[in-house]
């Protein structure tokens, strides 16, 4: 149980700090590993949306071009896990 939750916050660690710092540049590549750890560990990833919501936005608001409706749809993808 403990070391289960051990691996659980430390995958989630590892995304938060993979969204940080490459969804930027990465957007589409970034988002398919998250939707591929999605299909096998969808529990983990449910807990990874307000992470990668911020990220999101914050791409969004660094570019100045408003909402990308790309990005939002395939996170949307995402949340549907």
């Amino acid at each position: 149980m403990l070391y289960e939750m051990f691996y659980r916050e430390s995958l989630l660690k590892i995304f938060e700090l993979f969204l940080e710092n490459h969804l930027r540049v990465f957007q589409g590549r970034c988002l398919r590993v998250i939707e591929s750890a999605a299909v096998i560990h969808p529990e983990l990833i449910a807990e990874l949306i307000p992470c990668m919501t911020q990220a999101i936005q914050a791409s969004e608001k660094k570019r100045g071009v408003g909402v990308d409706k790309q990005l939002r749809y395939s996170s949307a993808s995402i949340i549907s896990f």
